[in-house]
């Protein structure tokens, strides 16, 4: 406590809520708030094997650019051996980014019948192609593929009277934000040294390469049946024991939740026969989807799935911890798949994932277009 004179302001009750408003505008407040809410998540749900950490992260690669900051992540890490050479290293990343936005409500509206709902969250993990990772792409769990809405943002004047749309484009701006951390992640291929030189792959490539030349298939529609029937036990075994030496080395799963937090309230509303509101619902948090700069196009062949609108979770602050028990729980739905894999699964993922990593690379230019209505990364 400083010695130094107390200004007058401060016995002015009037001066003191203003400030208190104005501060709050900040934003700083907010994060307090919201690293409050992650810090006592932490603490209720770390165990000896999974750890749980809420910090503040500040990254960036441009030796010319300032760098950037994520408000709070909320990290879930767990290591853990899924099989005789294969070890799992499971991150579930949550990035929350915070805006204070005192006079605005969102509302959450379904998209059009018939219009493409579903966008993926990203997991990342050097083997995409295997079979352990199509078992993970398979699960029900509602927050792999959630159905998402569109969100719209009301100004309000004394919280009570809607005056307009807000026209700050709040929800693209925040997700944008998030998601150029998430890309950042995929502009370095993480698969480290080149093992495409070994003789089995190259034989199998070759095989696969032949047959789609004799049957005149398109590659990515029979690409995954041929895999189970051509690659062997036996060839997989030998791949594991030359790429491993025999031994277990891990690898990562990593899984991206961005969310914005709002200090706001949240509705879903349901709609008329004439696709009109119709009547609202408070809620915890929203999922909508957004477009952005580089995806899908990078996570191509290195996110487990991909799809061109990408979700963000929209919340506030007291819905926040629902958004991290949830994200929570699919992180260990994802443990629990990735624990229980049949040993020939585990010895069979090295080479699948080369192989399928092999066959992607030698077709990138013939499908550089995205289009959802075709949209050939439903196959593999």
């Amino acid at each position: 406590m400083s010695e130094q004179p107390r200004p007058e302001w401060l016995n002015e009750p009037n001066v003191v809520k203003q400030l208190i408003s104005l501060l709050n505008k900040s934003g700083a407040p907010l994060e307090l708030r919201a690293h409050a809410r992650a810090n006592e998540f932490a603490r209720r749900n770390k165990t000896a094997d999974t750890h749980i950490t809420a910090e503040r992260v500040v990254y960036g690669s441009e030796a010319d650019q300032p760098l950037r900051e994520i408000d709070l992540v909320v990290t879930m890490y767990e290591e853990f051996a899924a099989g005789p050479t294969v070890g799992i290293s499971l991150i579930f990343d949550v990035l929350v980014e915070c805006k204070f936005r005192a006079q605005s409500q969102l509302f959450g509206f379904p998209l059009p019948s018939g219009a493409e709902t579903s966008a993926s969250f990203v997991l990342s993990s050097n083997l995409v192609g295997s079979e352990i990772c199509e078992r993970i792409r398979r699960s029900d769990h509602a927050w792999f593929a959630p159905d998402t809405l569109s969100v719209g943002v009301v100004e309000f004047k004394n919280g009570s009277h809607p005056q307009k749309v807000s026209d700050e484009n709040l929800v693209f701006k925040a997700g944008a934000s998030l998601y150029n951390y998430i890309v950042s992640h995929f502009r370095e291929d993480p698969r480290g040294r080149d093992v495409s030189a070994h003789p089995l792959v190259e034989e199998l490539v070759a095989n696969f390469v032949a047959y789609i030349a004799e049957k005149h298939y398109a590659w990515w529609s029979v690409l995954k049946d041929w895999m189970r029937k051509n690659i062997s036990d036996e060839t997989a075994v030998a791949y594991s024991k030359w790429l491993t030496g025999g031994k277990r080395v891990f690898t990562g799963v990593h899984g991206f939740l961005p969310v914005l937090c709002v200090d706001s309230p949240i509705f879903s509303s349901a709609v008329g026969p004439e696709g009109d509101p119709a009547s609202f619902e408070v809620e915890d948090y929203l999922v909508t989807r957004l477009r952005v700069p580089r995806w899908p196009h990078l996570g191509k062949g290195r996110a487990i799935s991909v799809t061109g609108e990408v979700p963000l979770i929209v919340t506030n602050i007291d819905g926040l911890p629902s958004v991290l028990e949830k994200s929570l729980g699919w992180f260990r739905d994802v443990r629990t798949i990735l624990g229980q894999q049949p040993e020939q699964a585990t010895v069979r993922a090295w080479f699948e994932a080369e192989f399928y990593r092999r066959v992607r690379d030698l077709h990138d230019d013939d499908s550089p277009l995205f289009q959802s209505s075709m949209d050939i990364e439903r196959y593999l």
